[in-house]
């Protein structure tokens, strides 16, 4: 997927797997320039996922991050922007669905 510019997700969990899965899915389309992302689980926020340095989005300039379950807590939105070193527009919405 190194010519994908623009995805749309929205991530579903269920168990461990699903959250490999997920992080598969991301290291596989780190190239792209707009991403709008939005995280359904209602245990926990997507980055409690290790981060490693395959998860890097260096061409990411656009970022809509949604997580409609209401997380209150803001550090694994700071985690992963530590992941999109080059972006230039960022989305946030954590209101409760």
């Amino acid at each position: 997927m190194e010519c994908l510019e623009k995805a749309d997700i929205k991530l579903f969990y269920f168990d461990v797997a699903d959250r490999e899965r997920c992080a598969t899915l991301l290291r596989g389309i780190c190239n792209v320039q707009t991403l709008r992302l939005t995280d359904h689980d209602y245990d926990e926020p997507l980055l409690r996922m290790p981060l490693d340095s395959v998860l890097v989005f260096h061409n990411l300039v656009e970022l809509d991050l949604k997580n409609p379950c209401g997380h209150r807590k803001g550090k694994w939105i700071v985690e992963f922007l530590r992941c999109v070193p080059n972006l230039k527009k960022l989305f946030v919405d954590l209101a409760d669905a």
